[in-house]
């Protein structure tokens, strides 16, 4: 070294100075790429975060439409709808469930997924509880439509059965008191057809207007009609008539018990229809939390 000359020393050390600092820039564009790389990668990342969100946001949204017109429509088509929103619903929390497990450094969409889940769970069990208790009112209602048929039909013959004979029985001479058990025993039966009349309408408001406590004026009705053609029964001598009572008491049992399930239906589906409610407010609520996350 004591042998250089100034220039060779000079030339030396910038010579070195180069080197390091061509080491150095090769060392700051890999540095470079590297975060130009990890930043692209999590914008993909949050991209596809905001895509999986919306979608997530979007079937809650017409999963609620689709029950909404299940409520207002109760038909096996609208049903099946609901059921394919629901099931594009879980679909869409099962995706967003999948990115937060591969990607744990997205910390919000995973602490939003944990609170979102139990809620969807809750609304779509909800929502099935809903529909089976409309099937099951349904189905109760269809029944008593027929059970009620037979009812009105078999009274209204012993209505007419009973005013040919009070006519015949009058035409004949018959006595004062024979005449009179006829007209109590016609009270009765019209007693009773009216009562039916307002049994029927009370079970149309039930369902119309959801209220179960209609359902349960119903029996309370049925009670009362039962015991009055009971006791015209015990009354009446002609075998077509007590025939006539004995086919309108036993539709009368398929009434209340229709009328019975009605109650307990519509009931369950009002309970349903709440906690529905309650669920999809907070499922919807965690969908948005994470869309507006992303």
């Amino acid at each position: 070294m004591k042998t250089w000359t100034l220039l060779g020393r000079i030339t030396t050390g910038f010579a070195l100075l180069c080197v390091v600092l061509v080491g150095l820039s090769a060392l700051a564009i890999v540095r470079m790429r590297e975060v130009a790389l990890a930043a692209a990668l999590l914008n993909d990342r949050y991209a596809v975060q905001s895509a999986t969100a919306g979608a997530l946001a979007a079937t809650a949204s017409r999963s609620a439409l689709a029950v909404d017109r299940y409520e207002r429509t109760p038909e096996p088509a609208v049903w099946a709808e609901t059921g394919e929103r629901l099931a594009a619903a879980a679909a869409a929390l099962a995706a967003a469930e999948r990115l937060g497990a591969a990607y744990p450094e997205l910390q919000e969409l995973v602490t939003e997924l944990e609170r979102t889940r139990p809620a969807f769970d809750h609304y779509d069990g909800a929502v099935r509880d809903f529909g089976a208790a409309t099937e099951s009112f349904q189905a109760a209602w269809a029944a008593m439509g027929g059970a009620g048929d037979r009812v009105s039909d078999a009274l209204a013959s012993m209505l007419a059965s009973l005013e040919i004979s009070s006519q015949s029985a009058l035409a004949r001479g018959r006595t004062a008191e024979e005449i009179h058990d006829y007209v109590k025993q016609l009270r009765i039966v019209g007693d009773a057809a009216r009562g039916m009349a307002e049994m029927r309408l009370a079970c149309w408001r039930a369902v119309l207007l959801g209220d179960p406590a209609e359902a349960r004026r119903t029996q309370e009705g049925v009670a009362g009609c039962v015991a009055q053609l009971r006791e015209l029964r015990n009354q009446l001598t002609r075998q077509s008539n007590i025939a006539r009572i004995d086919d309108a008491l036993g539709a009368l049992q398929i009434f209340a018990q229709g009328a019975e399930t009605l109650e307990q239906a519509l009931s369950a589906r009002e309970t349903a229809r709440a906690a529905r409610l309650a669920a999809h407010a907070e499922f919807s609520a965690g969908a948005e939390a994470i869309a507006a996350k992303a």
